[in-house]
């Protein structure tokens, strides 16, 4: 037998239990098991395991967040370097709109001054 028994009424004791109306508990004590004490039981270990898992999980949000910010930022930057390109490009075109900037560029490709004849002049109301 694994177990044996710690009280166990007597033939004699009978008439005192049925005094205090109540009857002992049988207790046994298993001889293959361990203190609690001694060994986690399951429950612990599911609540570690919990705790683990939700540690985890907030560590992989932290870290999604993390690289979401990187890319919002990076995104921003980019942003930021189109717009001043973009200002840049729009004062180049103000400024190819100047006509001694044309009449150079025009010099430079080979054209030449039209000669007075060759201007027409319209007259606009």
């Amino acid at each position: 037998m694994l177990a044996r028994k710690i009280y166990e009424p007597q033939k004699n004791t009978v008439k005192k239990i049925r005094i205090f109306r109540k009857a002992p508990k049988t207790q046994y004590i298993f001889e293959n098991s361990v203190k609690l004490a001694q060994a986690p039981s399951l429950y612990s270990f599911c609540v570690v395991f919990v705790l683990l898992a939700g540690a985890l999980g907030n560590l992989a949000l932290l870290a999604k967040k993390e690289y979401a910010t990187v890319s919002i930022n990076a995104i921003k930057y980019e942003t930021q370097e189109l717009e001043r390109k973009n200002n840049e490009l729009e004062r180049e075109t103000a400024n190819s709109y100047d006509l001694k900037e044309i009449e150079k560029k025009a010099l430079t490709l080979g054209l030449k001054k039209p000669r007075p004849d060759q201007f027409i002049h319209i007259k606009i109301d």
